[in-house]
C-alpha cells in the first residue's frame, strides 16, 4: 500500500480549514460509530472486518462541517489463501473529511463527504504475520436523523480505499 500525494494535500487543506473554522462561530460535535467493512483480497475472496471509531467535528454552518475520525478494529475476518486460513485485522483507522450537508427538514439530512483515510491492517496465518499501512483519498454519502435537540443517528456508506468500502451506523452529540 502506498502513500498518496493527493491524500496529503487533502489532509493539509482539511487541517487548515479546521483551524480557520475554530475561529468562527459554529458547533462542535462528537460521535461513536460501528462500521462493517468489505475489502477485496486480490483473488482470494472478500474480507469483512469491522471497526469502531469516534469522530470530532466542527459545524461551520448548517451546510458544511470538517470532521476527524479515529478508531480501531472491532472484529477480524478470515479468508483462505492457498488452503491456509489467514486472519485479517484492522489495527487502527483514521480520517479527515470535508462534509457537505443538505437538511431535508428539521429532522432529516443527507450529506456527502470527501477527504482522506488511513489504516493499518495485519494478516496472519500459517505461522506468518504481515502488517501493512495504507492512505487514500476517500468519499461517501450518508443520512442523519435528529433524536432530540442535540443528538443524531447516522447511516453512511464510504469508499475508504481503492479496494475497501464500509457501511457505518452511529450516534452523534453536539457539545
Amino acid at each position: 500500500m502506498r502513500n498518496s500525494k493527493f491524500l496529503k494535500t487533502i489532509l493539509a487543506t482539511s487541517l487548515m480549514a479546521a483551524s480557520i473554522s475554530v475561529a468562527v462561530a459554529g458547533d462542535m460535535y462528537g460521535s461513536i460509530n460501528y462500521a462493517a467493512l468489505k475489502g477485496d483480497t486480490g483473488g482470494f475472496g472478500n474480507v469483512k472486518p469491522s471497526v469502531v471509531f469516534g469522530s470530532l467535528g466542527y459545524m461551520v454552518n448548517k451546510n458544511f462541517s470538517v470532521e476527524g475520525r479515529l478508531g480501531g478494529g472491532a472484529s477480524d475476518d478470515t479468508v483462505t489463501v492457498l488452503t491456509v486460513p489467514v486472519t485479517v485485522k484492522i489495527n487502527h483507522y483514521y480520517g479527515i473529511y470535508l462534509k457537505g450537508i443538505a437538511p431535508l427538514n428539521d429532522t432529516f439530512s443527507v450529506y456527502g463527504l470527501v477527504g482522506g483515510s488511513g489504516a493499518k491492517a495485519t494478516a496472519s496465518g500459517g505461522g506468518i504475520s504481515v502488517s501493512d499501512s495504507n492512505t487514500s483519498g476517500s468519499y461517501g454519502v450518508g443520512m442523519s436523523a435528529a433524536v432530540g435537540k442535540n443528538a443524531q443517528v447516522t447511516l453512511e456508506w464510504a469508499r475508504l480505499f481503492k479496494d475497501m468500502d464500509g457501511v457505518s451506523v452511529g450516534v452523534s452529540f453536539k457539545f
